[in-house]
């Protein structure tokens, strides 16, 4: 396989792992924080939860306020006075039973013919909103105007029916005292408020002027019946009229320590509470009743990948909501979209696509200056050893190579060249420490002889002592030749220190060509296929033992 095609599979092969190792760091970066986002979604619910519970408490305090108006008086004198006004009703009604027109003006002037009953209603009417108001809130002066105003009142909504004195004396009140106390709650203002009479009929919706006297009101709002019985009640309700549902806080109003009504204050499960709610806990809501989706913040085909719990596209966690009067198959699904969980990742994950982008471009570079670098000494050997083959015998090969390999061979080719054209090997210098490396440079031919290369073993010369082993010849003979001259080399070198003998002028390359020479040379006086050197060391001096190879 060319050199050219292996690096660039080995660089090939960097570039993926380095994409698998990126991928390894988003997937757990992004494993990470899908944990991270799971766990907080309990805080978050826990944060929900004090949103819910501020919510019932405002409900509350405003029912209480409104208990404590003048609407707990006109309920207690409505009570107390309802059983006569229910028989006034009834005589006008069987003397002029038409609804409207002339019968109605008619029944107006068949109740004036009770002025017992009407000066009783409006005195203990007036008595009332004393309590409520304070004793001052009329002055004498005023009284007269007011009694006469209620005497009318009573004996118009009368004239039509009880039920519309009950609706008449706590719908404008109740209107009134939201007008004046809402400013007291920090801009809440609730989605409805309903007040009932101490039998639990509705009498009075602060949204709709035309809905009064529902006989089953406390039947279908069960927290109602509590209430009247002194104690409050948070539900989830549901108003047939606007088909919402409804987070609702039911609370008695009481006069003189008596129960005459309960006051109602409802939040619809709709845009503006779960868009508040969801601006407060940033994550998206779904409220479920049983399993059926009761209102979202979602699309409903998103709410209903949450419901289901898809995981490729939401990640979520559901929470039973308890704590209320009647119902308790109510769920919250918190819920984020899966990408902005990770939008985290996406700046990292440019960042190390620009990364390798940028590793790649500069290993292609540097991939491309190496290579030519590289293949740079043996092209221009190439070019030397097609002179050589062209008659140019006194070719020299440049070896003046940073590297060590293009300059080993490169001083092997010149070496060969003198060799195979039977010239001398340039001699070195003469120079100061030189000569004792020279004659230190000892060969033992005594163990080459016809009868050791015949048995393959190398045994000792009449004076060499040693000895090679089979597994030893195996060694020398599968060692490739570089390696073996870098060992031998180093061998010798260490041998030569260990006599405190002088290595500094023994360089590899000098070295090397006279262990190639010598080579050579018992090569063809002993003959065989090859012939190679063992370091010894005998009686202080360094020699190099040669072995034949078969």
């Amino acid at each position: 396989m060319p050199v050219r095609i292996k690096i660039i599979g080995l660089f090939a092969g960097m570039i993926l792992l380095l994409c698998a190792a990126v991928a390894l760091v988003i997937q757990t970066k992004s494993a990470a924080l899908k944990d991270d986002f799971k766990s907080s979604l309990k805080s978050k619910f826990q944060t929900y939860s004090e949103i819910r519970g501020a919510r019932e408490y405002t409900q509350r305090l405003l029912g209480l306020q409104i208990g404590k108006t003048e609407i707990a008086g006109n309920l207690a004198v409505l009570t107390q006075m309802r059983d006569e006004m229910s028989k006034i009703e009834k005589e006008a009604y069987d003397k002029y039973p038409e609804k409207s027109g002339e019968h109605g003006r008619m029944r107006e002037l068949f109740i004036e013919n009770y002025p017992f009953f009407i000066e009783n209603f409006t005195s203990n009417l007036i008595s009332a909103l004393e309590k409520t108001r304070g004793a001052g809130f009329l002055k004498e002066a005023e009284k007269a105007n007011f009694m006469t105003h209620e005497r009318n009142r009573v004996r118009l909504c009368l004239a039509i029916g009880v039920d519309q004195c009950f609706w008449e004396y706590t719908y404008n009140p109740l209107q009134d005292v939201l007008a004046r106390d809402l400013k007291f709650f920090k801009g809440y203002i609730p989605s409805v408020v309903i007040i009932s009479d101490n039998k639990g009929i509705g009498i009075t919706d602060s949204t709709n002027a035309k809905w009064s006297n529902q006989t089953n009101f406390a039947d279908k709002f069960s927290l109602v019946g509590e209430a009247l019985k002194g104690q409050p009640a948070t539900d989830v309700v549901f108003r047939e009229n606007t088909q919402k549902h409804l987070f609702a806080t039911a609370v008695p109003i009481f006069y003189d320590g008596k129960v005459v009504g309960s006051v109602v204050v409802g939040d619809e499960i709709g845009d503006k509470l779960i868009s508040t709610e969801k601006g407060l806990i940033d994550v998206e809501i779904v409220y479920l009743k049983g399993t059926e989706p009761l209102y979202s913040s979602l699309s409903s085909q998103d709410t209903s990948k949450v419901v289901r719990k898809n995981e490729e596209d939401f990640i979520s966690a559901t929470f039973k909501l308890a704590g209320f009067f009647s119902e308790n198959s109510l769920q919250v699904i918190l819920a984020k979209k899966k990408d902005d969980v990770l939008n985290g990742l996406k700046g990292l994950t440019g960042l190390l696509i620009l990364f390798i982008f940028i590793f790649v471009l500069l290993g292609l570079l540097l991939t491309f200056y190496l290579f030519r670098e590289f293949i740079k000494p043996f092209e221009q050997m190439d070019q030397g050893i097609h002179e050589v083959i062209n008659g140019n015998f006194d070719y020299q090969f440049a070896f003046d190579y940073k590297e060590d390999l293009p300059r080993s061979i490169a001083q092997s080719l010149n070496l060969m060249s003198l060799i195979l054209q039977g010239k001398p090997l340039p001699e070195e210098e003469e120079e100061e420490g030189q000569e004792e490396w020279k004659a230190g440079l000892l060969i033992d031919e005594t163990t080459l002889s016809s009868k050791m290369y015949e048995s393959g073993m190398l045994a000792p010369g009449k004076d060499s002592g040693y000895r090679v082993s089979e597994k030893e010849l195996e060694r020398l003979s599968s060692e490739p030749a570089e390696s073996y001259y870098r060992r031998i080399y180093n061998e010798y070198l260490k041998a030569r220190e260990d006599l405190n003998l002088s290595v500094k002028e023994i360089t590899y390359q000098k070295f090397k060509e006279k262990v190639v020479r010598n080579e050579m040379m018992l090569k063809e006086k002993y003959g065989g296929r090859a012939v190679r050197f063992i370091v010894n060391v005998k009686e202080g001096t360094v020699f190099l033992v040669p072995v034949q190879l078969k």
